[in-house]
């Protein structure tokens, strides 16, 4: 039996200033096709046979399968299989918004096909697996994980969104419908400016994301090489797609009281672009869910201070294991 490292120990030994944005696995490239007008792109990571499972992560909004090249190598070494996914509108999945640094999307069943069509290109389609989700990530791996309880083992919901921080969810519904009529449906928001690469990769102290400096500029490396990677704002329409979606999924009692899987839960005690006291609430009617706080981080865990990253490795290292255990006891019951 193969003795793999924890994945605390395996992202411990990355030398991240060498890794930054550096796959190891495989691209799957979909063309665009009569049922959506733009390529789906992800990418498949195999760990050395025998395998302790499988990981789909699934990024947040903007996010990228580059963005996630340390988390993935992490779990790799560990013994994970990986597959990441760009969202339509974001990374290489296309660009829809009316500029290049806006996502945009009409619908998110939008992305359900398109993760369809990539669970079926990886050979995932009728496998197991863990999700990793990241705010928007999260979302959509709520969404995942009820409709596919089949195939989901437990569901890690990193900052979830489970509903952005904006006015109530009624006006900003109304107000993006207004503007989609006036013509804004692929634009940003009237008063959103875009910012340059220059001013946006400037750290401050009370930026939205994280306390590390170095865990913020971790992607502005990535766009020294891959500009085209980049994305800032989202368009009208996506906003209108959100706040439709969340409001008839994730800010639903019964909706959230239905999904019937395992649920790891990692939360920023300073949360500033979701909404946190929805995400507590919420998240309180899931039938099996653990909640773990990281007190003063902020939205982009995996981004930020030593201590908090260490600790996230490690309540994921018991989450996982436990799965793989279950998993190992189902087998030998069923032998």
């Amino acid at each position: 039996m193969t003795a793999w490292p924890s994945v605390a120990a395996a992202a411990a030994q990355l030398d991240e200033a060498a890794l930054v944005g550096q796959l190891g696995g495989r691209d799957i490239l979909l063309p665009a096709n009569d049922s959506r007008a733009y390529p789906v792109r992800a990418h498949l990571w195999a760990a050395a046979a025998p395998s302790r499972g499988r990981v789909l992560i699934l990024p947040g909004f903007t996010e990228f399968c580059e963005k996630y090249a340390l988390f993935a190598r992490a779990l790799v070494t560990s013994g994970y299989e990986c597959l990441i996914i760009d969202w339509p509108g974001q990374g290489r999945s296309g660009q829809l918004g009316a500029h290049q640094l806006i996502v945009h999307l009409d619908r998110f069943s939008a992305y359900y096909e398109a993760l369809d069509e990539v669970l079926s290109a990886a050979g995932w389609q009728a496998e197991r697996f863990s999700i990793f989700g990241h705010s928007l990530g999260g979302h959509l791996g709520l969404n995942i994980a009820k409709a596919y309880p089949q195939l989901v083992d437990r569901l890690v919901l990193c900052a979830p969104m489970i509903v952005p921080k904006a006015p109530p969810v009624w006006l900003t519904r109304l107000l993006a419908t207004m503007l989609m009529h006036a013509g804004w449906r692929y634009r940003a928001l009237p008063f959103v400016a875009m910012p340059s690469l220059e001013d946006r990769r400037r750290f401050r102290l009370h930026n939205l994301l994280t306390r590390s400096p170095e865990g913020y500029d971790r992607q502005y490396q990535i766009f020294e090489t891959r500009p085209e990677l980049r994305r800032v704002h989202a368009s009208v329409g996506w906003i209108r797609a959100a706040f439709d979606s969340c409001a008839m999924t994730t800010l639903n009692p019964d909706w959230m009281g239905a999904v019937d899987v395992p649920v790891l839960a990692l939360m920023p005690g300073d949360e500033r672009v979701v909404d946190p006291a929805a995400s507590r609430r919420m998240l309180s009617y899931l039938p099996d869910c653990r909640l773990v706080w990281f007190a003063d981080a902020r939205h982009e865990l995996l981004s930020e201070l030593p201590e908090v990253t260490t600790r996230l490795y490690t309540e994921l290292d018991q989450f996982l294991a436990a799965d793989t255990s279950d998993q190992l006891i189902k087998d030998l019951t069923s032998a």
